[in-house]
């Protein structure tokens, strides 16, 4: 849940949102305070969501998603000042959701806590990960 919309993600693993502020805006998605399917590449299972709780100009959200081979891999998209995105150290906006820059097929991320300047994320096997 973000400060001005909210996204969830529901048992059968799609996902939804509501709050034009961050969706119109990044993902071209109008929908008020109606929840909408926001749609993920065919074939992918969206299973875990983390938002940032920030002002307007530093929205950004995190996805879980699970392709058909099972590999898990993280999404983000949004903007902010500091490259919380994880997209790479020159994108600080994304208006789709794009894969975070590491290895997916060896690191399995399991949380992950988003702030408006900085990201914190730990694997499986304990080893914490930051950007931004």
């Amino acid at each position: 849940m973000g400060r001005d919309y909210h996204l969830i993600v529901t048992e059968k693993g799609k996902l939804y949102g509501a709050g034009n502020n961050f969706l119109k805006e990044n993902l071209n998605i109008e929908c008020g305070l109606n929840y909408i399917n926001i749609p993920l590449e065919k074939g992918t299972i969206a299973k875990w969501v983390w938002c940032t709780h920030t002002e307007k100009d530093a929205n950004c959200a995190f996805v879980e998603v699970e392709l058909e081979g099972g590999e898990r891999q993280i999404l983000s998209v949004g903007k902010s000042r500091c490259f919380v995105l994880g997209q790479g150290n020159d994108v600080n906006e994304s208006k789709s959701f794009k894969k975070l820059k590491y290895d997916s097929s060896a690191i399995r991320f399991v949380d992950l806590a988003v702030h408006n300047n900085h990201c914190l994320a730990i694997t499986d096997k304990g080893d914490l990960y930051g950007w931004g």
